[in-house]
């Protein structure tokens, strides 16, 4: 992961501020920028995020149509 200002670093700040929030995941994709990620969050909260991305990926599954 990237360190330091990343392209889309702007709207990830906006959104956690806008959210009261600890922390900030952002995931853009075939934007104005192309593809990119932000994360803002304490370092304590960097290991909770595969287990949120998996559970986010599980509910995506579980809400696409069955072939």
């Amino acid at each position: 992961m990237a360190l330091g200002s990343g392209k889309y670093d702007d709207l990830c700040t906006i959104a956690r501020k806008s959210a009261e929030a600890e922390g900030a995941l952002l995931i853009i994709l075939n934007g104005r920028l192309g593809y990119g990620f932000s994360a803002q969050l304490p370092f304590l909260l960097l290991a909770t995020i595969p287990e949120i991305l998996r559970d986010v990926a599980k509910q995506i599954e579980d809400s696409l149509p069955k072939a």
